[in-house]
């Protein structure tokens, strides 16, 4: 399992230092990627309400969306291979921080984890209902886990994170987080952030000034600046006590990593 495909910073966030242009294989990969969005979204519109053709609209769903996967899948491939050798040898130590980011964990643990994610990424969302809940089994209050972000995907995936980190001014980043992961196909539905500040009792007009405002934009550009840095080109990336790990992998690669630096310390 692999990452996803490169993006532009962040909407006015100028700043980011510039990535390498994809090569034309990637491009072309993008490109069809969009035009079965496209395609996804016309027929969808111009079927909706139409019964008699609604075995005709599922069949279509369900084609672009098993080509979308397919597609996902050769970019994640793709991209793996333009990495900067080191981030692909977990042997290697990078110094990564995970300053006031949202945590899981003690921060006395012995291992810490710093993801850098995309609320848009189905690895991400992968990595969040399967893998995660297994290492926190396993390893409990030894493990701290920390989400930075790297929203790589589009506007819906800046408004995402800057809607994650409203709800952590009110201590709920955890469960938005999870919402979000849950619900990846809403997040460019109007009003959906909000809708979901309340369902889970959050301040309404608090997280709606602090969205509205852009608040944690500064913080999140710093996220997408230092991936960059570290030379991330994709989600999910993973530092384990700043060993690279990168993609949705099984729950077994991160367990043999995180065993190491467990009996490293004693």
């Amino acid at each position: 399992m692999n990452e996803v495909n490169e993006a532009p910073p962040p909407a006015g966030q100028e700043s980011a230092p510039p990535v390498a242009p994809p090569r034309r294989s990637q491009q072309v990969g993008v490109l069809i990627v969009a035009a079965l969005f496209l395609l996804l979204g016309f027929f969808a519109g111009r079927w909706s309400g139409d019964v008699e053709r609604e075995e005709t609209r599922a069949w279509l769903n369900a084609t672009l969306q098993e080509e979308f996967a397919r597609q996902e899948t050769r970019l994640q491939e793709m991209m793996l291979a333009a990495r900067p050798p080191a981030l692909n040898d977990s042997s290697t130590r990078f110094s990564v921080s995970a300053g006031e980011r949202p945590a899981l964990g003690p921060v006395e643990a012995g291992v810490e984890i710093i993801e850098f994610g995309d609320f848009n990424c189905g690895f991400c969302a992968r990595f969040h209902s399967e893998t995660l809940p297994q290492i926190r089994e396993r390893y409990g209050d030894q493990v701290r886990i920390v989400y930075r972000d790297f929203p790589i995907l589009g506007e819906t995936s800046t408004g995402a994170a800057i809607a994650a980190r409203c709800a952590d001014v009110q201590g709920k980043f955890w469960p938005y987080h999870d919402l979000l992961f849950e619900n990846q196909g809403t997040l460019g539905e109007p009003g959906i952030f909000l809708n979901y500040a309340r369902a889970l009792d959050l301040d309404p007009i608090a997280f709606n000034n602090c969205l509205v405002e852009q608040q944690p934009i500064e913080s999140i550009a710093a996220d997408f600046r230092d991936a960059q840095d570290l030379g991330i080109r994709g989600t999910p990336a993973f530092f384990i006590n700043g060993r690279p790990l990168l993609g949705a992998r099984e729950f077994e690669a991160f367990a043999r990593i995180i065993d190491e630096e467990l009996a490293a310390a004693g």
